[in-house]
C-alpha cells in the first residue's frame, strides 16, 4: 500500500442508541465533508519518583476525545441528521405530497393495519417511502416501511404506542418539510461517526455535538457548516464499522449543494409587520454561529477513562454576524446606542426543482436580535460595516413567525421523508 490522500477519506454517521456503545452506518448514512478534526489524546504520565533518576515506566490518562471542526458544504440533503443532533427538536416532517393517508384499524409492535387498502405488494418499502401517524393514537411518531401488503405497512422499528382505530396516517412521497427547532437539552441525541480511511476505519463511538455554525459569502459559492462537540472515544479497531461494514454505506445526496447566491435575506423591526420584499437586505457575508455548553465527567458514566454523555453545563450563546459592503447609513450606530431596539430576520435559500412546484429550501428564522456590535473600519477605500447580534429567545412569535420563539429555526424541504431523532428512520 502506497499510503492514504485527504481525497480517498470517506465519512458516515449514525443515530446513536446508547452512549458509548457504536452503531453501524450503512445505507444513506454517507455524508460528504471537508477536511477537519476528529482527534483523541491521553497523556501519558510518566513515573517521576524520586529515585529514579530516567523514569523507566509511564501510564495513561483519560481519554480526551472531540470532533474539534467537522466542515462540509451545506447541502438541502444528507445533513438532516447532524443537523437535528445539534437543534435537538425535529418533529414528523410535513409531506407536500403524500403518496396515501387513511385510518388505521389496528396496530402491532411494528406494523399498522389499514383494512380499505389494495395496496400494491412492497410499493413502498421499494420506492423508500415512509409513514407519520398524524392523529389519535401514537400521532406524532415516524417511520421507515421496510414491507408491505395489501392492508398491512410493517415499519423499521417498534413504535413507541402502537396505532390504533384512531390513528390518522399518510405516506411519504418524495418532498417533505422539516423544522428543527432548538431543544433546551440534548439527552439522548448523539450520534456515531465512521471515517473510512482506506486502511482501516476510524470510529467516535458516541459524539454529541455542541456547536453549529453557518456561514456564506457573496463570490464564495456554497454555504458551510461546522459542527464541534464532546465523544466518548475514538477507536482505530471497532468490531461494528469495520472495512467490509462500510460496504453498506451510500449518500442520500452528492449534490445540490446550496449556493449563497440563491439567498433572500429580510431583516426589519421586531414588533414591526410580517417580513416582506420592502424588507430584503444585501450583506455580502453572514456566519450564525450557535454553542452549547455542554460537559461530560469521568466515572459517573461507568468509566474512569470515558467521560459518560454530556449534559448542559451553563449558559447556551446564539450570535449572527452580517458584513455590509458599503457603509451607506449611520441607522446602524443609533440602533446600538438605543438598547431597546430589536430586530427579526429570515433567510431562504431556493434550489432546485423537486417537483410539481415544489423546491428544495432552507429557511433559517431569527425572531428577536439585539444588537451586540455595529462597527466601521476605517480605511482609504470603501468603508464596510460589519453587524453582530445576539440572537435570543422572543417571548412570542412575532408577525410572520408563527410558533417561532427560540433564537433560530432552520427548516429545509427535500427528498428524505423521516424523522432523523426517531427511531426507524
Amino acid at each position: 500500500m502506497s499510503g492514504v490522500a485527504g481525497i480517498e477519506l470517506k465519512f458516515a454517521a449514525k443515530r446513536g442508541i446508547t452512549w458509548g456503545t457504536a452503531e453501524a452506518c450503512g445505507a444513506n448514512d454517507g455524508i460528504l465533508i471537508l477536511p477537519g478534526s476528529l482527534k483523541k489524546s491521553m497523556e501519558d504520565k510518566v513515573d517521576d519518583s524520586l529515585g529514579l533518576f530516567w523514569p523507566t515506566d509511564s501510564d495513561r490518562g483519560p481519554v480526551v476525545a472531540t470532533e474539534g471542526g467537522r466542515l462540509a458544504y451545506l447541502r438541502y440533503d444528507s445533513l438532516d441528521l447532524l443537523i437535528a443532533s445539534f437543534m435537538g427538536a425535529s418533529g414528523s416532517p410535513t409531506y407536500t405530497t403524500a403518496v396515501d393517508s387513511g385510518t388505521a384499524e389496528s396496530g402491532t409492535n411494528n406494523t399498522l393495519t389499514d383494512l380499505d387498502k389494495n395496496w400494491t405488494t412492497n410499493v413502498h418499502a421499494t420506492n423508500g417511502r415512509y409513514v407519520t401517524i398524524l392523529t389519535g393514537t401514537g400521532a406524532g411518531q415516524t417511520r421507515k416501511i421496510v414491507s408491505n401488503t395489501a392492508t398491512i405497512l410493517t415499519v423499521a422499528s417498534n413504535w413507541s404506542v402502537n396505532p390504533g382505530a384512531t390513528s390518522t396516517y399518510e405516506i411519504s412521497g418524495s418532498i417533505a418539510t422539516h423544522n428543527y427547532d432548538l431543544a433546551d437539552n440534548l439527552d439522548g441525541i448523539f450520534v456515531t461517526i465512521a471515517m473510512n480511511e482506506k486502511i482501516g476505519i476510524k470510529e467516535a463511538t458516541s459524539l454529541k455535538l455542541s456547536d453549529m455554525i453557518i456561514k456564506g459569502s457573496t463570490g464564495g459559492g456554497p454555504l458551510e457548516i461546522n459542527f464541534k462537540g464532546p465523544a466518548y472515544n475514538i477507536t482505530w479497531n471497532s468490531a461494528i464499522n469495520t472495512l467490509n461494514s462500510f460496504a453498506n454505506v451510500t449518500y442520500r445526496e452528492q449534490a445540490n449543494r446550496i449556493l449563497y447566491s440563491q439567498g433572500v435575506m429580510r431583516l426589519n423591526a421586531q414588533g414591526g409587520s410580517a417580513l416582506d420584499t420592502a424588507d430584503i437586505i444585501y450583506p455580502d457575508e453572514f456566519e450564525l454561529t450557535s454553542s452549547r455548553k455542554l460537559k461530560g465527567v469521568y466515572g459517573a458514566g461507568g468509566s474512569f477513562d470515558n467521560i459518560d454523555e454530556p449534559t448542559n453545563d451553563g449558559t447556551p450563546e446564539v450570535k449572527l454576524k452580517l458584513k455590509f459592503p458599503r457603509y451607506t447609513s449611520a441607522q446602524p450606530f443609533l440602533d446600538w446606542a438605543d438598547s431597546t431596539v430589536r430586530k427579526k430576520m429570515d433567510m431562504t435559500f431556493t434550489g432546485a426543482l423537486i417537483g410539481g412546484s415544489s423546491y428544495r429550501k432552507m429557511v433559517l428564522s431569527l425572531p428577536n436580535l439585539k444588537y451586540a456590535n455595529v462597527d466601521c473600519p476605517e480605511v482609504r477605500g470603501i468603508l464596510e460595516m460589519p453587524i453582530e447580534y445576539n440572537c435570543l429567545s422572543a417571548a412570542s412569535a412575532p408577525s410572520g413567525m408563527t410558533g417561532i420563539t427560540k433564537p433560530f429555526r432552520l427548516a429545509l424541504t427535500n427528498t428524505f421523508g423521516g424523522d432523523p431523532l426517531q427511531a426507524g428512520n
